[in-house]
Order: C-alpha cells, then sequence, then structure tokens
C-alpha cells in the first residue's frame, strides 16, 4: 500500500500515467461527398457533432498499433478500426479511452450505421438521417434532438437514452 501510494504520489495520482500503451490524436479532414455513414470500431466511443467551420472532420484518439481508416467509399464515409496489435500487445495495463469524433457539416444525411463493442455512441441535436442502426455489445447509446425514417439499436448490457427523438418511417 505504501509502495503503491508512494507511486501515485509520484504521478500526481493520475491513474492514465499507468498506461503501457501510447495513444495520439489524428485528425481526417474529408473533402469528398458522401450520403451515408458506416462506422465499425471496437473499444472506441464515437460521437457525433455540428461542424462549427463547416468542414467534414473526424478526429480520433487512438492507440498506435489500432488505428482507424477514414475514408469516403461510393458515397459512404467509411470509418473502421485496423487492429494490428501484437498478441503481446492485449496484455498491459490501458487507463486512456479511444475516441472517434465526427463533425459534420450538414444536419441531413442518408443512412447512418455504428457498430462497436464497447464503446458508446452519442448523437448531439439537430442531424436527420433516412435511417440509424446502432449495435452495441456492451456500450450506451445516447441521442438527443434527432430526427429518422426508421430506428434500429441492439445491445446486450449497455442503456439506450433518447430525448427529443423523432422516426417517421412514412
Amino acid at each position: 500500500v505504501i509502495l503503491f501510494g508512494g507511486v501515485m504520489i509520484a504521478l500526481g495520482w493520475d491513474f492514465t500515467n499507468l498506461s503501457t500503451t501510447d495513444v495520439e490524436v489524428n485528425t481526417y479532414e474529408i473533402t469528398t461527398e458522401f450520403q451515408n455513414i458506416n462506422i465499425k470500431t471496437g473499444t472506441a466511443d464515437v460521437s457525433f457533432y455540428h461542424a462549427e467551420d463547416g468542414k467534414t472532420t473526424v478526429v480520433c484518439s487512438e492507440t498506435v498499433n489500432m488505428k482507424h481508416d477514414v475514408n469516403v467509399i461510393d458515397g459512404v464515409l467509411t470509418i473502421s478500426v485496423q487492429d494490428k496489435r501484437s498478441w503481446l500487445e492485449h496484455i498491459g495495463i490501458y487507463f486512456h479511452k479511444n475516441e472517434v469524433k465526427v463533425y459534420l457539416p450538414e444536419e441531413v444525411y442518408g443512412a447512418m450505421k455504428v457498430k462497436s463493442v464497447t464503446g458508446d455512441t452519442l448523437i448531439s441535436d439537430g442531424f436527420t438521417f433516412e435511417d440509424i442502426d446502432v449495435s452495441v455489445t456492451t456500450g450506451d447509446v445516447r441521442m438527443t434532438g434527432v430526427t429518422c425514417g426508421s430506428l434500429q439499436s441492439e445491445g446486450s448490457t449497455g442503456d439506450v437514452t433518447l430525448e427529443n427523438v423523432i422516426v417517421d418511417d412514412s
């Protein structure tokens, strides 16, 4: 207990300093037009925000060997994690949270699909999607002020919170 206390005092009680993996932030500016969004990630939290500068930008906070590919393929903004860790890198101490923040300039989009294992999904106010499909295993889903034609959410142990969500399948 004394050893632990001494180490934590030396680290300023910041548990992230105990992590055995490095985290980097990568920013991707999207200049190709797209209508649909497809995101597949493992542990990253996925959040959608309005772009104040009018540009589509994806900001990923990720570990060195678990980076996200960000591309527009056939009119679909595609974000997918590429896990290139060795088996040994799966063992360690990790206190950082991986994140994918998507900044969108428009309010109306086509289909939006998010598939994650343990990450949370947040869709902020004012977006309209034709379809929303969110699938998480243990993550939480939170949508506020969103309009969509259809909504599907799947999960095992996470929470789903909907506030001012309009689903109009007409």
